[in-house]
């Protein structure tokens, strides 16, 4: 019901590159929704944000993020972007009937339209609003490649947590997550985030499934490694599966 995957700190150009294609082919292949979480992220407690067009989609990521605010008890703040003044009066439209919905489900909400490319005002948005968590969503088709690519470039610049919802996907809270898929790479601050990871499903008790994914069969060190990370968590955490 759950990807996650974490993401480093500071990355070059060229990984920045890997990490945009790792992404957009995890979510574009992903029959859930995925966590995409920073080196130095922590469990959201501020705001929510999320960023969704007037279409059908746009409800569906809509909804996941007003669940996710109700279940969190945090203020959601909703934000669409039109490339020109233009399109403004649907957008308008959109947002006021969308915050208001939420508002009827008991969570606090507020919402802007605002001009310009996607990416940079989703994250002025979530900068000027104090969102510790933004909330996104992806298409399949070609048509969406600009939607896709404003996705990709958000993950790569903030400093906090990104749920993507991919089409046709329905959002299961988190009482009712009982598999979540955490995406390894053996690097030592995968210790830290699986602990993190721990901490926040602590109360549903799901099963977690550590996963590496190489262009090379798995050597032995890797599966070493992976012995060693599944041994160190079951100790500290025997309940776990």
């Amino acid at each position: 019901e759950l990807i996650i995957i974490r993401r480093r700190g500071k990355r070059s150009f060229l990984a920045n590159l890997l990490v945009g294609e790792m992404v957009s082919k995890v979510v574009a292949h992903a029959p859930c929704h995925v966590l995409i979480v920073p080196q130095d992220g922590r469990m959201w407690n501020q705001r929510v944000l999320v960023a969704a067009e007037p279409m059908p989609q746009g409800r569906q990521i809509i909804a996941t993020a007003v669940a996710v605010a109700a279940q969190c008890g945090l203020p959601l703040h909703l934000v669409s972007v039109v490339p020109a003044e233009g399109l403004r009066p649907q957008a308008d439209a959109f947002i006021n009937e969308m915050t208001n919905k939420a508002r009827l489900g008991g969570v606090t909400a507020q919402g802007e339209v605002r001009t310009g490319k996607s990416f940079t005002e989703i994250l002025n948005s979530a900068t000027t609003c104090q969102a510790d968590l933004i909330v996104v969503g992806t298409h399949s088709t070609d048509k969406r490649k600009e939607s896709a690519s404003s996705m990709v470039r958000i993950i790569q610049e903030v400093r906090i947590p990104v749920i993507v919802v991919p089409e046709n996907c329905d959002y299961r809270d988190l009482n009712r997550i009982k598999h979540v898929g955490y995406a390894t790479d053996f690097d030592e601050s995968d210790f830290f985030s699986m602990k993190k990871l721990i901490d926040l499903v602590s109360s549903i008790q799901p099963t977690i499934s550590c996963v590496h994914v190489g262009q090379q069969p798995i050597t032995e060190e890797e599966k070493a490694r992976m012995d060693g990370l599944k041994e160190y968590f079951h100790k500290i955490y025997p309940s776990y599966t």
